[in-house]
């Protein structure tokens, strides 16, 4: 699914290099926990990419489902730096990943949005008001926009700029 484009499959060698080039700094490993970037790193990101098209009903892979996986490897990494962090003293790892709530920033927008659309008699929000609420809990306009744009791409938002309106597609 993925070799036939060389562009994509340089992209995902590109990240990946990136990422173990990353993993080095003294830095990191003393701020955010040592996280190993392994070969099986790139084998999960390969396979979320072809699950993401396969859930899309594609025969091949495209960037947004790297991008897709890249950020889910990414959030999955940051929950684990988390919860070893603030680890409270629960008796089991499913107990503290109950209570955990971190979020990145589109995931975090994604909720405003779907939230919005949910509790709406037409099941729409009016990008206006998406935009004040996200504004009000400290995130920026740019930040709304690539979660619009990233989750329309998805097909799990569906933006209609004429009504000024985005909907939560159910499928």
């Amino acid at each position: 699914m993925i070799a036939k484009c060389r562009k994509l499959h340089k992209y995902i060698v590109d990240q990946y290099v990136a990422k173990r080039e990353a993993k080095g700094s003294k830095d990191e490993k003393k701020d955010a926990g040592y996280l190993y970037v392994t070969p099986r790193t790139l084998l999960a990101i390969v396979r979320l990419a072809q699950a993401l098209a396969r859930i899309f009903g594609r025969n091949a892979v495209v960037e947004d489902d790297v991008l897709e996986a890249l950020r889910l490897m990414d959030v999955s990494r940051a929950s684990i730096i988390d919860d070893t962090k603030q680890d409270q003293g629960t008796s089991s790892l499913c107990d503290r990943a109950v209570g955990m709530k971190k979020t990145d920033t589109t995931s975090a927008i994604f909720n405003i949005i779907r939230e919005l659309c949910e509790t709406s008699a037409r099941k729409k929000a009016k990008l206006e008001d998406v935009k004040k609420v996200v504004q009000e809990r400290g995130f920026k306009p740019k930040d709304l926009r690539t979660c619009i744009n990233s989750y329309v791409s998805f097909g799990v938002l569906d933006e209609n700029k004429e009504e000024g309106t985005v909907m939560y597609v159910h499928k």
